[in-house]
């Protein structure tokens, strides 16, 4: 009996040492010791613990959780209880407790070990507030069968499903892995080496879009589980930014690299597909005189009217206020209730116009629309079509400047008159084709000469000075030349010389002011003639 007592005392005297709480009970739940953890972590004498019961160490709304997992541990069906113990002031102290069983007094007893996991539930508190509040895609996942267990905020925002969709759930069951071969690679990676760090992955929510982020992920573990965290940082939005950026330079290459407006348009609609549906798409321009709208640049799968009454229509209301306009299937119909619009055509579930302006004045309207995507397009998307539309503004002067240009080059190429353009030192820059046919100097033969190869040395001194003084001054000089051909023969020609003056410099002032940059001299063959048997008209 000696030496019961002795091993009672010892291990009692074990049970008081520990930081952990000690309670042993009797299978009728009655408390039958309790050891001094218990009473400092808990609040309550030695002797008031010992009146109590086991239930009684929880809350009154536990106690009925408490008596159905007190009966599954005598029945050997469990051996933990995650309830909270309730100190004396009625306040919680988070716990883990784990049974036994065996005798004390040589009554059949329960043994309760309940683990102080304030430190770790604290920890696990802040762990959940950054999980919950943190801006980046988080969710974790059983690694045995990959179902998720929780996810944040941020992950249901982003992806559009609801709690309830996904827990229970794995990846690849909910539709969001795209690259398969990809995603096992990164789950292999995991359980191998523990983690994966900034892996570049596309995956797909709810309602279909891809998205695009970069992933880092870890294996955890808790309370004997091994879990799967795992982060994602959105990067859609940077690439389409990144993406947005180069398109808007294609664009803007193609406006000199394009031989027409159409061939423009064609390139504009090619790389805005790479942002948004451009599968109907039109560049549209309004006629005030007859209050009617043309489409000459159009695709369209089922449209194929290019001019139509700008009243009542989509497209006037836009160029009209002078304002974008995003309409979703609902909106238009409400406008139709409302006789704001009349005349729409084939009805789309999504259309998107921008006013398309040169200065202040709207010209016209550049449109998508999609007929099945009533989600086809967003503010951003209006806000990349008002920037094009911009570009699509320096497109149409620049090809109006570069039809100019084409129209003067064949008058100047096929004039019948012979045209000498050189610059400011005299030194020849250009010979139409008529000046070579009188002449006999081609383009390459006169190009950086000075004009003085035509002169014949035949006329008065006078006239030259007369020219020049007039040139200087800005003014046109016109008189007859005799000058002669490359095979030596001489002719007449009437010939009128200006100055071509840049009017945005500041260089002069007068009624032709500006900066000269070159001479142009234009001459017609009066006659051609040996060099003997003629008067000389020069003097």
């Amino acid at each position: 009996m000696d030496s019961e007592d002795t091993i009672r005392d010892n291990f009692q005297n074990f049970f008081e040492a520990m930081d952990d709480i000690i309670v042993i009970g009797s299978t009728e739940g009655k408390i039958l010791f309790a050891n001094a953890a218990s009473s400092l972590k808990l609040g309550y004498t030695h002797d008031e613990i010992l009146g109590l019961t086991i239930l009684e160490l929880h809350l009154p709304e536990h106690r009925e959780e408490a008596a159905i997992i007190f009966s599954e541990m005598l029945r050997r069906e469990r051996s933990s209880c995650p309830l909270p113990l309730m100190k004396k002031d009625g306040s919680l102290l988070p716990v883990e407790t784990r049974v036994r069983f065996g005798q004390w007094d040589g009554t059949d007893c329960i043994f309760g070990i309940c683990k102080d996991i304030s430190v770790e539930q604290e920890a696990l508190q802040k762990f959940h507030k950054l999980f919950d509040s943190n801006p980046a895609l988080m969710a974790l996942s059983k690694v045995s069968d990959r179902q998720f267990t929780e996810v944040n905020q941020a992950f249901l925002d982003t992806t559009g499903f609801t709690r309830e969709e996904v827990i229970g759930h794995t990846a690849t069951q909910l539709g969001l892995v795209m690259e398969p071969l990809k995603f096992k690679q990164v789950e292999q990676e995991i359980e191998q080496t523990g983690s994966a760090r900034n892996i570049h992955m596309q995956i797909r929510v709810k309602d279909g879009r891809a998205l695009s982020g970069v992933f880092s992920a870890e294996v955890i573990e808790s309370h004997g589980m091994q879990y799967f965290l795992t982060v994602m940082v959105d990067t859609t939005e940077r690439k389409r930014q990144d993406l947005l950026q180069e398109v808007q330079q294609k664009i803007t290459l193609a406006i000199t690299k394009t031989k027409d407006m159409g061939e423009f348009i064609g390139v504009v609609r090619d790389e805005l597909n790479m942002l948004m549906d451009t599968r109907n798409f039109y560049l549209a321009f309004y006629n005030e005189h007859s209050d009617t709208i043309a489409a000459p640049y159009q695709w369209d799968q089922y449209e194929k009217t290019r001019e139509w009454p700008a009243a009542g229509s989509c497209t006037g209301r836009v160029i009209k206020s002078g304002t974008s306009c995003l309409l979703t299937h609902g909106q238009t119909q409400e406008l139709l209730d409302h006789r704001v619009l009349s005349n729409i055509g084939e009805r789309a579930q999504c259309w998107l116009g921008v006013p398309v302006k040169m200065g202040t004045k709207t010209i016209g309207a550049f449109v998508v629309q999609s007929y099945d995507d009533p989600d086809a397009y967003s503010s951003s998307d209006l806000e990349t079509l008002e920037y094009i539309s911009g570009q699509i503004s320096v497109a149409i002067s620049y090809k109006e400047a570069e039809e100019k240009i084409r129209l003067l080059s064949k008058a100047v190429e096929q004039s019948p008159v012979s045209i000498v353009i050189s610059d400011r030192k005299g030194s020849i820059q250009y010979v139409n084709p008529i000046f070579t046919e009188l002449s006999g100097y081609s383009l390459e033969e006169c190009f950086g000469q000075n004009p003085r190869i035509l002169q014949s040395g035949l006329m008065d001194p006078s006239v030259y000075k007369e020219m020049w003084s007039d040139l200087i001054a800005g003014k046109l000089w016109y008189g007859e030349m005799h000058n002669p051909m490359k095979r030596g023969e001489l002719f007449w020609v009437f010939c009128s010389i200006s100055p071509i003056i840049d009017e945005t410099s500041p260089a002069r002032s007068g009624p032709r002011s500006g900066k000269f940059m070159k001479w142009r001299a234009i001459g017609s063959s009066a006659l051609k003639a040996a060099a003997t048997g003629r008067a000389n008209r020069g003097g």
